[in-house]
């Protein structure tokens, strides 16, 4: 198999020769043809795209993996794309792709629809602004002749729009939307055989929402489907989605997530490192510290514009090409600037103390920020560095990363008030309010008061909330998360609209700590579906994991076993299209000692950390900024910089190729509620268990059970943004309403597929709590032991066959509940058992259900060992199997091992590979399925996965710089494909296919010739690996080249003779095999 790469040399008989490159088309190239384009079509055959009905099933489209099912109506079956339509109408959308008519976006949405009947009862057409089966928009035909422009807002339509027209059944028409700015939307109706216009109009709808995927929508199954079509235009920012997968885009080339952080200062151990950064091709910068805010005395706060000149100005100068991100850290205001609203604008706690941080619901807090903000990012723009400037990261309130303090949510006038408000929003009136909250004599929204700490501590039943004893503070909760997202939105969207740029800035923040911080409520962090869905933020960023890299959860020093996790959910993060960056705040070998933070103490382990950050994020889509926390010189180090170039050359190499647009599909999904901490009190040891039983035994220990795994929203599984998996954790989904339970039901339960709940997962709905609501998710019959509470657990001899172990940890929460399985099928398996002397009652239990699996686990924490026994059990694939539990990361063709402790295992393959060493490019393994490892401890190492037969490309190339440049070389761009290392006019890449020394001017790619009596001899130098074609033509002008013969390379000088009857061209091909 060829690749596209390939040069080519001309010589023409009889006259002189005419040595010439020919075109070189580069595979990367051709890449960024596809990558750019921000058009959507299908590839439906009209006749083919009926919905399925009883009678069995049909074909969608040759892209169908692309498509997902929303509604509860409408669900991919298998592979062969069969469709069931249940009832009702259905909508097929298009997921990756948003329908965003603000900040400078227009869409354009076409399709053919063709409707067989005439039954004003059936319709099709386009859906829009499409967020689940109750909220979207939809152009649609009926089949008695009606165009209607509708939305859809929580099930209930409204009319925007209703045209006449003569329908005839069987006939295919063309359908358009577009919209430049939000809610207003032209439409129109044509025939679809000869374009003729029927209808057109234009549509303002104030109550529009912007975002939201595109597709198809039918309520019956009489219709085709044709010539789907979703044009974007005016990217939102430097970035773009890419068959799912955000990237970072520069010069409209895809680009490494690769960046560098630290303060601006006059520190010349800072410069030195930007100095350093730059030299090893590491261009994006993340800047903080030029953006303090200053009191102008007058109720307003601005910043210093010395400083942020000076700044940019001293980055700029150790590296021109520099790409700033600046950090506007100045919402925190001068303590001065509080006392002229007598501190009001302060968090304040229900002792009536005010916090050090303001309030994110004061509307003075918000407006002098936003008019902050939009001064900064205006004043930028009109500076002579504008153009180096690409985006924004709004930071605010604990560390800058959005984390409020505890005890102060929610006490002040302003987010009381804010309180009320959402209230009314949410029921309306005053009865419904009462109704809920199981209460009388309100009397009004403006009366009713934030619940006091003592409420939002107490709990019902182990560490859970009555919900309807409890509705205040449930309600409270959603509100405050609701109103932290809302602030931290409305800070990005003013950063955007202050732009005047046509294409906007990337705009984002630290967001999203459901998995770190206890999973405590008053955080704020909880309402990340909110700040997903808009289209005001690009980016979310957040450090990697604390948990087991300090000191206290080691218990020793200089030593970091931590497996680099997210602080959130980062595969929905990336779903919904943002980028995402790991703060890589890495204590290295020239960290200071900090207690608080373990650290190596020597290059080389410091070196196998930074790999471990960085395949945690590549195996996944995600970016990395390393960062220098306090200035004083961690990456201060020619070998670490080199490293981290050496980290950006290879993730460039990654990205820029088309399968790793692809998307993450691990073997497993880990769903997490973000609202699941509303029904947990905030106190007592065992209510911090539950909460924080997802972040450190779960998260934490898939990464170490050898399984690739992805942390997935409950939202975004229901709106079918996460891709199908073998087997999918429950934990902490403790709220599953009737639509969460009837799309598992009909998308999950089925297919071989494995559901693991844990604990108090499905303990509440709509209607209430109870463990009844437990026992008909899982197919178990769940019960409370009399007068016990878990204290532990103890596996059965089939769980401890499958962990490989004869000790392990207790995995039990003193003083919860114990809830365990009373009844189940016949076929049921007891894996573990709550003992209490001489009474066992069943923990752990897995039943086969017919089409699917079942497996309740009556605890919330269960180490890496339990994991792998039990999806063992399930069937599911180990990428790493091993005697010992480290942190293994695979995704996007990567296998990355962490060995925190000696190990010797073997990594399974899902086909036959070829199997590279990552930072080499050496071939390790031939047409295998899977290969030994035996590592040292701390010996980080990453293989590149490639089906046997396909030659990993990028690092052939890879292979080939690292013979023929040395690392400065590599990381400083002089060995980049488009530089002329020895200045002879050929690119490294020419020299690269052609298997010339890309070091030495006189190597050149040379098709020589001796005339013979009775033909021609040509001679030129071959490479290994290489293929070369002689060609002939008889002329130029519009020419067919005729080919001659092949020639294998073998590094040595090869001849081939050619008749010579008359004039002829001839012409020498280059081609990497």
């Amino acid at each position: 198999m060829k690749t596209a790469l390939q040069i080519g040399a001309l010589w023409m008989l009889p006259t002189a020769a005419l040595f010439a490159g020919l075109e070189i088309t580069v595979r990367s190239g051709e890449l960024q043809t596809e990558i750019m384009t921000s058009l959507v079509r299908d590839e439906f055959a009209r006749d083919d795209t009926a919905w399925e009905t009883n009678a069995g099933p049909c074909e969608v489209g040759l892209y169908s993996n692309d498509w997902n099912i929303v509604s509860q109506s409408w669900r991919l079956r298998d592979e062969a794309v069969a469709m069931d339509r249940i009832s009702g109408a259905g909508l097929l959308l298009w997921e990756p792709q948003q329908t965003v008519a603000a900040g400078d976006r227009a869409f354009d949405l076409q399709a053919d629809i063709t409707l067989n009947t005439t039954a004003s009862t059936a319709w099709a057409g386009i859906a829009f602004h499409a967020f689940d089966s109750t909220n979207y928009h939809t152009l649609r035909c009926s089949g008695n002749g009606v165009l209607h422009l509708l939305q859809y807002r929580n099930g209930t339509p409204a009319v925007l729009s209703a045209e006449t027209f003569p329908h005839v059944s069987g006939h295919a028409y063309h359908l358009t939307v577009s919209s430049g700015e939000l809610g207003v939307f032209e439409w129109s109706l044509a025939n679809a055989d000869d374009g003729s216009l029927i209808l057109s109009g234009t549509v303002t709808n104030a109550n529009a929402v912007d975002g939201g995927a595109a597709g198809i929508y039918s309520s019956t199954s009489v219709m085709q489907a044709d010539n789907f079509r979703l044009e974007q235009t005016e990217a939102l920012a430097l970035s773009r989605i890419i068959r799912g997968t955000p990237a970072l885009l520069e010069d409209g080339t895809v680009t490494a997530q690769d960046a560098f952080n630290a303060v601006a200062d006059e520190n010349p151990v800072t410069s030195n490192e930007f100095l350093m950064a730059a030299s090893n091709g590491i261009d994006l910068v993340f800047l903080r510290g030029i953006c303090a805010s200053v009191d102008q005395g007058d109720g307003t706060f601005t910043f210093n514009t010395n400083l942020l000149d000076k700044g940019i100005a001293d980055i700029l100068a150790d590296n021109p090409d520099a790409k700033i991100f600046l950090n506007i850290g100045g919402l925190h205001p001068p303590w001065s600037w509080y006392s002229y609203y007598g501190h009001e604008p302060k968090l304040l706690n229900y002792e009536g103390t005010r916090s050090a941080f303001p309030d994110p619901s004061s509307p003075v807090y918000r407006s002098c920020s936003k008019r902050y903000i939009s001064n900064l990012v205006s004043y930028v723009e009109s500076r002579p560095y504008a153009d180096a400037v690409e985006g924004y990261r709004i930071g605010v309130f604990g560390g800058s990363e959005w984390v409020m303090p505890a005890g102060y949510w929610g006490y002040s006038v302003a987010s009381q008030s804010g309180f009320q408000e959402w209230l009314q929003g949410k029921y309306g009136t005053v009865a419904a309010l009462e109704t809920a909250w199981s209460t009388n004599g309100i009397g009004s929204f403006d009366s009713v008061a934030v619940p006091p700490p003592s409420e939002f501590s107490a709990a019902d039943w182990g560490p859970f909330r009555d919900p309807d004893a409890r509705r205040s503070v449930i309600d409270f909760t959603e509100f405050w998360q609701e109103n932290c997202a809302d602030c931290l939105i409305d800070f990005c969207r003013t950063a955007k609209e202050a732009s005047g740029r046509d294409v906007k800035p990337l705009v984002g923040s630290f967001y999203g700590y459901m998995l770190e911080t206890g999973q405590n409520a008053y955080t704020g962090h909880h309402a990340l579906h909110s700040v997903l869905s808009s289209p005001w933020v690009d980016f979310l960023a957040a450090p990697y994991s604390y948990v087991y890299r300090s000191a206290a959860w080691l218990g020793e020093t200089n030593a970091d076993i931590s497996a680099g996790m997210f602080h959130g959910p980062v595969d929905s993060i990336l779903s919904n299209g943002k980028l995402f960056y790991t703060e890589d705040d890495s204590r290295t070998y020239l960290t200071e000692d900090d207690a608080a933070k373990s650290f190596f103490t020597n290059v080389v382990d410091t070196i196998a950390d930074l790999r471990r950050n960085q395949l945690a994020g590549l195996t996944r889509g995600a970016g990395i900024w390393r960062l220098d926390l306090f200035g004083t010189g961690w990456y201060n180090s020619p070998e670490l910089m080199q490293e981290l170039g050496l980290q950006r050359h290879l993730n460039n190499l990654f990205v820029s190729d088309p399968s790793y647009a692809a998307g993450y599909v691990p073997e497993v999904a880990l769903i997490f509620d973000e609202q699941a901490t509303f029904y947990v009190a905030t106190v007592s040891e065992s209510n911090a268990a539950v909460r924080t039983s997802i972040n450190m035994f779960l998260r934490d220990h898939l990464a170490r059970s050898g399984i690739s795994y992805g942390v997935y929203l409950l939202s975004d599984l229901i709106a079918g943004r996460v891709p199908d998996c073998s087997a999918y954790l429950f934990a902490g989904t403790y709220h599953l309403d009737r639509t969460a339970r009837n799309w598992i039901d009909e998308n999950l339960k089925r297919d071989g597929k494995t559901l693991f709940w844990f604990y108090g997962s499905g303990l509440y709905d709509e209607n209430g709590w109870g463990l009844d609501r437990i026992s008909s998710l899982t197919g178990f019959n769940v019960e409370e032991a009399p007068d016990a509470v878990l204290t532990g657990i103890q596996p059965t001899s089939v769980l401890t066959a499958a962990m490989d172990e004869t000790v392990w940890n207790n995995p039990g929460i003193a003083g919860l509940p114990e809830w365990y399985v009373a009844g189940s099928g016949a076929g049921a398996q007891v894996l573990a058992w709550y003992t209490h002397g001489s009474t066992q009652r069943p923990a752990i239990v897995m039943e086969n259900m017919g089409d699917w699996t079942s497996v309740y686990a009556g605890v919330q924490r269960l180490e890496a060992v339990w994991l792998l026994g039990l999806m063992r059990l399930a069937g599911v694939r180990q990428v790493l199997d091993s005697d010992v539990t480290v942190p293994v990361y695979a995704g996007h063709g990567v296998v990355g091992i962490w060995p925190t402790e000696n190990t010797i295992g073997t990594v399974q393959l899902d086909e036959v590979s070829d199997v590279y060493d990552l930072y080499s490019a050496e071939l390790l393994f031939r047409n295998v399925t899977g290969f030994p490892v035996n590592l040292p401890q701390w010996q980080m190492t990453g293989y590149k996965i490639q089906p046997a037969g396909e030659p990993w490309r990028g690092g052939q190339l890879l292979q080939w710089q690292m013979d023929n440049f040395s690392t400065n070389e590599i990381t400083g761009g002089v060995a980049d494909e488009d530089a002329d290392a020895d200045g002879d006019g050929d690119p490294n890449l020419r020299e690269y296919v052609a298997g010339t020394d890309p070091n030495d001017s006189s190597s050149r790619f040379v098709l020589k010739q001796t005339v013979l009596n009775d033909g021609i001899r040509f001679s030129f130098d071959t490479a290994e690996d290489r293929t070369y074609q002689l060609y002939q033509s008889t002329h130029l002008q519009n020419s067919t080249w005729s080919l001659v013969t092949n020639v294998t390379g073998s590094g040595f000088e090869e001849t081939i003779e050619a008749d010579q009857s008359s004039q002829a061209f001839f012409q020498l091909r280059a081609f990497i095999e």
